[in-house]
């Protein structure tokens, strides 16, 4: 179980890196990362912008570099800087 836990921390660490490398994002929170079937695997964010304007843009990208690394059903909640989600784990 603790190598479990450990692989599933390396990866959600490695897709964060993947999202914060995009031009336009300035952070993300509420990242979930799950197994729809033995090949295909989802993920919903919170990403922070700092331009709302781009945001289609960001997507796109995001996305992209998302299905590099496997991730093939992506659901983002776009908010700008300085606005904050509900919920405790809120940083933006």
């Amino acid at each position: 179980y603790r190598r479990q836990r450990q692989m599933c921390k390396e990866t959600g660490e490695k897709i964060g890196r993947v999202i914060l490398e995009q031009p336009g994002v300035e952070s993300y929170h509420h990242l979930h990362i799950w197994a729809l079937s033995t090949t295909e695997t989802a993920l919903t964010a919170h990403i922070v912008i700092g331009d709302l304007r781009r945001m289609e843009e960001v997507k796109r990208e995001v996305k992209h570099e998302l299905e590099h690394v496997g991730i093939t059903h992506a659901t983002l909640e776009f908010e700008y800087k300085g606005a904050c989600c509900e919920g405790e784990d809120c940083i933006s």
